[in-house]
C-alpha cells in the first residue's frame, strides 16, 4: 500500500494546464526524484502533495 498516492490529478491556472492526468505513488522509506524541464509542473506537484495548492480536478 502506498504512503502517498495521487491518481488522475489535474491543476489549471486560468487557461493553462500545469498538471494533467498525473499518477503518483510513494511508499514509506522510498526515495524519489522529480525531474523535468522548466515550467513542467514539478513545483506545482510538490505544492499539491503538501497542501499549499488545491486540485482543479481529480477523476
Amino acid at each position: 500500500m502506498s504512503r502517498i498516492s495521487m491518481e488522475h490529478v489535474d491543476k489549471n491556472f486560468k487557461q493553462m494546464k500545469a498538471i494533467k492526468g498525473v499518477h503518483f505513488h510513494a511508499h514509506r522509506g522510498e526515495i524519489i526524484g522529480i525531474i523535468g524541464p522548466s515550467g513542467s509542473g514539478k513545483t506545482t506537484l510538490i505544492k499539491l502533495l503538501i497542501g499549499l495548492q488545491f486540485l482543479t480536478n481529480q477523476h
